[in-house]
């Protein structure tokens, strides 16, 4: 017998423990006990897949079937349950990935996971759609997924807006379609987008910097960033495109820069170095000697204290006007 089938085989016998525990609304709202079945789940998974990592692929894809719908009650409010989640599909993708499977089974398992992809309603696996190049593992897989979901993306990016919707496989796509090198699909799809989005769009910048083109790569990343978008989010991914050295020269930084989109014509000179040290000096003197500052021309001096080195000054007296009747 074949290991392949031994494997088959021992995929159907095989009882997994957490397969009991992760049923629908299995949880209730606490989310410290869901969070370490997700955690026990993940390990037992790990611990299969040092001896069969084609059991381990198979129990992966049962565990992110299942957890979605077990979790639903559980109170999310403070990112504890879905960072554990994420951390999971971290862990689990990998082992999915480098499972030696045969064409058919890897085509059910991206089947199963797509549906509990599409069924996850708050979502918790959601994560999974940006490693749909990794689950695809070779580029033949992920460029006919890309032919299957590309349909449904230029549907809901239609310049009508009576078709325009959203689309939950936008992601898998965009990323099938990279994971196969077909960039330049990439780059005419996401021109149909009728809103830049840098979701989508840092599958372009990742277009760019895999045919080589860094500088383009950066100023698409640029162009994607909207006014509300943090500098860092586009400018990550495009940093990795360059050596650290060649980040650093002028050319690149102001490529990279957000500072080049409002460049006055007439730069303000810098305070002196000299200038700021006092300035900053002076908001750390006491009030009453702010106060004799400011009063000291019209002050007068007052006897030194005994034991005091300063002369005192006194703020000069305002004596108010009697009204003659």
């Amino acid at each position: 017998m074949s290991t392949k089938k031994k494997s088959a085989a021992s995929a159907q016998t095989h009882k997994w423990e957490f397969k009991a525990r992760f049923r629908r609304n299995a949880f209730g709202w606490k989310s410290q006990p869901a969070i370490t079945r997700v955690k026990q789940a993940v390990a037992e998974i790990k611990k299969v897949a040092k001896k069969e990592p084609l059991l381990a692929a198979e129990g992966a894809v049962v565990f992110l079937e299942r957890v979605s719908p077990a979790l639903e009650y559980v109170d999310s409010s403070s990112g504890a349950i879905g960072t554990a989640v994420n951390n999971a599909i971290a862990d689990l993708v990998p082992i999915i990935a480098n499972a030696p499977a045969e064409a058919k089974i890897r085509d059910a398992w991206l089947e199963r996971l797509f549906d509990a992809y599409q069924d996850d309603g708050i979502p918790y696996i959601e994560w999974l759609g940006d490693h749909w190049g990794t689950l695809c593992a070779s580029r033949e897989v992920a460029s006919a997924w890309a032919d299957q979901l590309i349909d449904g993306v230029k549907l809901s990016w239609s310049p009508d807006p009576s078709l325009r919707g959203f689309f939950k496989g936008t992601t898998n796509c965009l990323i099938a379609l990279v994971a196969a090198e077909r960039y330049d699909d990439v780059l005419t799809l996401l021109e149909l987008a009728p809103y830049k989005m840098w979701h989508y769009r840092q599958y372009g910048v990742k277009a760019f910097a895999a045919q080589g083109k860094k500088a383009e790569a950066i100023c698409y990343a640029e162009e994607g960033r909207g006014l509300n978008d943090t500098p860092w989010r586009s400018r990550a991914p495009a940093r990795r495109c360059f050596s650290p050295r060649a980040w650093q020269t002028k050319r690149i930084v102001a490529m990279g820069s957000s500072r080049t989109r409002r460049v006055p014509t007439s730069p303000p000179s810098a305070p002196s170095r000299r200038s700021t040290r006092t300035r900053r000096r002076r908001r750390s003197w006491p009030i009453w000697w702010r106060r004799h500052r400011a009063t000291r021309a019209g002050g007068s001096p007052l006897p030194r204290m005994p034991g005091s080195t300063k002369r005192r000054w006194s703020l000069p007296v305002r004596r108010r006007a009697i009204r003659r009747r």
